[in-house]
């Protein structure tokens, strides 16, 4: 699965290596004349390389042919020539000349992400392994830092900037300027304008200190974000879940022996990924959500949360189903799915209606069900008080979820073990559940507002009775 995954990243690459409507308007419009340049930048031997690598003007193409372009760069020399040359052109300051040298050498470079190298080896060959590693990509981070400089060319320039990075080790601080950069990016950019920073991201994620500081930066939660706010956009969401993918591989390639699963296994996240596994966006969104899990199997909570998402009738359908088999197109994809369903199937057993609660609070997702009824309240309320009252601490967190339908459980769920457990009133107080839940009586979803309003009367009334029936037992 793991194979099928990469060649469907390869694939990706190759789709979407066909100019962009902004790419081919810099391509037609901004075409350099490297006679025009200057010789204070450019000596014959450069205007020659650069010549080499650019498409036919008369046919609007971008690069050279495929087999020009693969004899250039797999001759060291030639190669080192031509990167020589790049770099002595980025340092001109017109923003449409420098629109069009990104354009062309981030297209080499994605082509060919082995081609990175080229740039790593020429600058440790003029810099020296030995001396303090940095300004790897300081030709390019200029870019990204000039004011006046737009969007597509700095997003251009990280590209590159990651397929250099890519094959590095010990560039600490030239790991962090791309991460800043990519993280920036996040936080301002929506839907198309996501595709250059989440690109980059893609192109150095491999890379095993590039992976520590993204995630010590917050980069899983930044990726979360950006899945529930574009979840239909599927480049972004293939991009997005490539991505955290590949961060399974950090330290050394075993997942479950990383920290960062604790930022992977989050109940919203993880039901969001098993949403785009049941709405079927695309083979390669599913293929690469499959192979996540894939890599997840077996780590603290996870089994539970995609079983109690509801993955595993998904996956027996995927399996089953002629018209669903139909759609699996290869056998990599069928073994993934048999795979899954082999790994969680003794998570599938006849779980006590209290265990499936537990795993509700987990998986920090509360739904609607069975878990959320009065008869249960009278029958399990003592078993909040175990472990100095864990549960209920929990709980009362999951006041503070951004999930509007857990708040609401979570207050019905509070409301009804005060009804029933004896010293219930002084515990929440004590926890500061009653100030949490008094302050969700504003809150703007009427759901959250009206169930913590009536947790607020079932804490403060001794035998609080409900006129109408609950909410929770009406919908069972």
């Amino acid at each position: 699965m793991h194979q099928r995954a990469k060649e469907d990243a390869n694939r990706y690459d190759a789709e979407h290596n066909a100019l962009m409507d902004d790419d081919y308007e810099v391509l037609t419009k901004k075409r350099i004349n490297w006679d025009n340049i200057a010789d204070e930048f450019v000596s014959n031997n450069d205007r020659l390389n650069l010549r080499r690598l650019q498409g036919s003007e008369k046919e609007q193409e971008l690069l050279a042919p495929d087999a020009d372009m693969k004899g250039i760069f797999e001759d060291e020399e030639e190669a080192q020539s031509v990167a020589r040359s790049f770099l002595k052109v980025l340092e001109l300051r017109t923003p449409d000349q420098l629109k069009y040298i990104l354009l062309l050498l981030s297209s080499i470079v994605r082509n060919d992400p082995r081609r990175g190298r080229t740039f790593l080896a020429l600058h440790e060959q003029q810099n020296g392994n030995g001396m303090a590693k940095n300004g790897l990509i300081s030709s390019f981070s200029r870019v990204w830092l000039r004011d006046d400089i737009g969007q597509f060319s700095r997003g251009k320039a990280a590209i590159i900037a990651a397929s250099i990075l890519r094959w590095s080790e010990g560039y600490c601080l030239d790991y962090a300027s791309l991460c800043n950069f990519v993280l920036s990016e996040f936080n301002k950019c929506k839907n198309d304008q996501l595709m250059s920073p989440l690109l980059a991201l893609k192109g150095v994620v491999r890379n095993g200190e590039f992976q520590r500081v993204f995630v010590g930066e917050g980069g899983i939660s930044k990726l979360a974000h950006i899945l529930f706010e574009n979840d239909n956009h599927r480049q972004v969401i293939y991009l997005c879940v490539y991505n955290l993918w590949a961060l399974t591989f950090a330290h050394g390639g075993d997942a479950k022996e990383s920290a960062l699963l604790a930022r992977l296994v989050r109940g919203q996240l993880i039901e969001k990924l098993v949403h785009f596994v049941k709405a079927k966006m695309s083979l390669k969104i599913t293929r690469v959500t499959l192979a996540l899990f894939e890599n997840l199997v077996g780590a603290d909570k996870f089994n539970e949360m995609v079983v109690l998402f509801g993955l595993f009738p998904v996956l027996s359908a995927m399996e089953s189903d002629k018209k669903e088999q139909a759609a699996m197109e290869d056998e990599e994809l069928k073994k993934s799915v048999r795979s899954l369903l082999d790994s969680l199937e003794k998570s599938v057993i006849s779980l006590s209606s209290f265990e499936r609660y537990e795993q509700e609070i987990r998986a920090e997702k509360l739904l609607w069900g069975p878990c959320h009824n009065s008869s249960f309240w009278k029958k399990y309320n003592k078993k909040l008080e175990e472990d100095n009252y864990k549960l209920i601490r929990e709980l009362i967190a999951l006041l503070s979820s951004e999930d509007p339908q857990t708040v609401a459980v979570a207050c019905y769920d509070i409301g009804e073990w005060s009804r029933f457990y004896p010293d219930a009133k002084g515990v929440i107080e004590k926890l500061k559940g009653k100030y949490k839940l008094m302050s969700l009586i504003d809150h703007f979803d009427a759901e959250v507002k009206q169930h913590a309003l009536n947790a607020v009367q079932k804490v403060l009334v001794k035998n609080w009775k409900q006129d109408e029936p609950h909410h929770t037992d009406a919908n069972k």
